[in-house]
C-alpha cells in the first residue's frame, strides 16, 4: 500500500456541459469528499454552493490514486468546482501487547493519520495568520461587537474592536452624502416644474444632507426646472407633458482663473450640483477631484502649481416669482 503525496484538494473551471472531473488524491470512501459548485460570475458561498452526494454527484474511486467525480447535471462554462478530502478524526486500529504487527495494518493506520494531518495543514494555509517570525503577538480575535471593525492595538501586539471612524473616512462619507444631495437636486431641477397656484405639478426640490444618510427636502416655490424654462423661452411649451419630454438646456456662466502656488480654493457662486470644473482643459470629477457643496467655494482635493488655468462653469437656474404653468 503506497502513500499518495497529492494534496487533498482539487479546483476546476468547468467547460460547457462538462460532467466528469478527475482527482488524484487518496480517499477511502465517496463520503470523504466535500464538493462545492459556484456558478460562473457568482461569489463563492460554502452554504449555497455545497453539493449533495447521490443527488448532485457520484464518485468512482481509483484505488490509492484518486478517482472521478461525475455531476448529475452538466456544468455551465466558467462554473467553479472545488472539492476537498475531509476525513473523520478517528482511530479504528488497536494494537495489542505482544500481538502481530502487520505492515499492511501499520501502513494503513499511519497513512490515514498522515492524510488527516496534511488536510489540516492545507486548511490552515487558507487561514489568516501573522508571520511566523513575529514575536509577542496575541492573534486572538476580540468578541463580536455591533458595527465595529477589527484593528491592531496601539502597541501592535493584539487585535481589538474599534467602532470609531477615522476623520478621513468621515469626510469621505459626508462628501458622498453631499454629492448624492446634489444629484437629487439636479434631478429635480431637470424633471419637475413650478406651479405657484398649487396645481398638480411638483415644485423643484432642494436636497441638503443631514450628515447621517438622510436628506432635508425644501420645495422651491419660484424656481423653474431648466427643462421648462427652455420651452418657455422658445414660446413653444404647450403642456407640462410636452415640457417633460424636452431636451434639458440650462443657463451658464463661465469663470476663468490662473492659480497661485498651492491654491485649492476658488470662491465663486454656483448652484449646488450644477458646476463643472476644468484644470488645464481637463474636466475634474466631483468628490474625487473637488468638492462644491456650499454654493460659494470650489475646493480642489489636490493643490495646484502656479499659473494653472482653471475654468469654473456654473449652470444657471431661471427664476420667476410665483410663475404659474399655463398653455401658450
Amino acid at each position: 500500500m503506497s502513500f499518495n503525496t497529492a494534496e487533498g484538494r482539487a479546483e476546476y473551471t468547468a467547460l460547457n456541459g462538462q460532467t466528469d472531473f478527475t482527482f488524484v488524491f487518496k480517499v477511502y470512501a465517496d463520503t470523504d469528499l466535500v464538493v462545492w459548485l459556484t456558478p460562473n460570475g457568482d461569489v463563492p458561498d460554502d452554504t449555497n454552493d455545497l453539493l449533495v452526494l447521490g443527488t448532485h454527484y457520484s464518485v468512482v474511486i481509483n484505488g490509492d490514486n484518486g478517482g472521478t467525480l461525475t455531476l448529475s447535471t452538466p456544468a455551465a462554462a466558467g462554473d467553479k468546482l472545488t472539492f476537498i478530502r475531509r476525513l473523520a478524526a478517528l482511530r479504528d486500529v488497536e494494537y495489542t501487547h505482544n500481538g502481530d504487527l502487520s505492515s499492511d495494518v501499520l501502513n494503513l493506520d499511519q497513512n490515514y493519520q498522515t492524510y488527516l494531518i496534511g488536510d489540516t495543514l492545507s486548511a490552515l494555509g487558507k487561514a489568516v495568520r501573522v508571520p511566523d517570525s513575529s514575536q509577542g503577538i496575541d492573534g486572538t480575535l476580540p468578541a463580536p461587537y455591533p458595527d465595529a471593525y477589527i484593528k491592531w492595538n496601539s502597541a501592535g501586539n493584539a487585535l481589538e474592536n474599534d467602532s470609531n471612524l477615522s476623520d478621513q473616512l468621515k469626510l469621505a462619507i459626508e462628501a458622498a452624502w453631499d454629492s448624492e444631495a446634489a444629484r437629487l437636486t439636479s434631478l429635480s431641477i431637470a424633471t419637475e416644474f413650478v406651479d405657484g397656484a398649487g396645481g398638480s405639478n411638483e415644485f423643484v426640490k432642494l436636497y441638503t444632507s443631514n450628515k447621517d444618510g438622510t436628506y432635508t427636502v425644501t420645495p422651491q416655490a419660484n424656481v423653474f426646472s431648466a427643462k421648462w424654462y427652455e420651452f418657455q423661452a422658445m414660446g413653444s411649451a404647450k403642456t407640462a407633458t410636452d415640457a417633460a419630454t424636452s431636451v434639458i438646456q440650462g443657463l451658464r456662466e463661465d469663470y476663468n482663473y490662473v492659480s497661485t502656488q498651492g491654491q485649492t480654493t476658488f470662491t465663486q457662486h454656483y448652484n449646488v450640483g450644477l458646476v463643472d470644473v476644468y484644470v488645464e482643459g481637463i474636466k475634474l470629477v466631483p468628490v474625487v477631484d473637488f468638492v462644491a457643496t456650499d454654493g460659494q467655494n470650489v475646493m480642489l482635493n489636490t493643490p495646484l502649481d502656479a499659473n494653472k488655468e482653471v475654468e469654473i462653469i456654473a449652470q444657471g437656474i431661471a427664476t420667476y416669482p410665483d410663475f404659474l404653468i399655463r398653455e401658450w
